[in-house]
């Protein structure tokens, strides 16, 4: 009796559902590290600084030269780390459907 009801609300079941498929949709993220290459770091420092004590004028406009220099190799180098990164972000982009 019991099997009976029970074939009786899947016939039901049955008939109320839609008799075509639903697509449906999977979302799938995949992460992906992205390895800069090592000479793209590059950012010159000054190993020891002179003694600010006995300095002349020439000195001092001499070390600021070379911190500027070290300021714009470095610059350049972020530069091209994120461009380099935002071509690799494009890529990984433009594979993905």
């Amino acid at each position: 009796m019991k099997s009976i009801i029970y074939a009786g609300m899947m016939l039901m079941l049955a008939a109320c559902s839609d008799s075509a498929p639903q697509p449906q949709f999977v979302a799938r993220n995949k992460f992906i590290v992205i390895d800069v290459p090592a000479n793209l770091y590059y950012c010159p420092v000054i190993v020891k600084f002179p003694s600010t004590v006995n300095m002349t004028d020439i000195e001092v406009a001499r070390l600021l030269v070379q911190l500027q220099k070290n300021n714009i190799s470095c610059a350049n180098s972020m530069t091209a780390i994120q461009s380099y990164l935002s071509n690799a972000k494009l890529t990984l982009e433009q594979q993905t459907p």
